[in-house]
């Protein structure tokens, strides 16, 4: 599966597909709509950690 040659590396399809691979993952979740873009702005506020829960 680990190829430093790119030309004889598996494509994504094939990667999921591999058992060591395909027991993690979910197609459901692989082939989800894009999530909404972070906002950061919150990044930015001065919260105490009880607030931040």
């Amino acid at each position: 599966m680990l190829r430093l040659n790119p030309r004889e590396r598996i494509n994504l399809s094939q990667a999921l597909e591999h058992p060591f691979v395909k027991q993690w993952w979910e197609k459901n979740e692989v082939l989800a709509p894009i999530s909404q873009t972070y906002d950061e702005s919150v990044e930015n506020e001065d919260l105490t950690i009880d607030e931040w829960k």
